[in-house]
């Protein structure tokens, strides 16, 4: 079994996290946000400057993982790489004032 509580997950751990949410996992996107969030919302934060939008960002960007995992492609780079593009391009869109999101 994964172990879920590690602080730095490998890219492996994170790959497969991705795998099981694309086979609709929840406990692997709560995997996924107890290894990831905190930095992903630091992440937001630096881009947005605000609380409130980044945690909007950081929110949408998990829904967006949990509905697009299965077109992640370890063989066009490794998954922390894809799980942080969601989040940047959901940080830009939001900076652009887009309210909506593709689903």
């Amino acid at each position: 079994m994964l172990e879920t509580t590690l602080d730095a997950q490998s890219a492996s751990d994170l790959d497969l996290l991705l795998r099981r949410c694309a086979e609709g996992d929840q406990s692997a996107l709560r995997a996924l946000f107890e290894a990831e969030g905190s930095r992903m919302l630091g992440v937001a934060h630096r881009l947005l400057r605000r609380s409130s939008l980044a945690e909007e960002a950081l929110q949408d960007t998990f829904v967006l993982i949990w509905r697009r995992a299965s077109t992640f492609d370890p063989a066009r780079g490794d998954a922390r790489t894809w799980i942080y593009a969601v989040l940047r391009h959901r940080a830009l869109n939001i900076l652009r004032g887009e309210a909506r999101f593709d689903l």
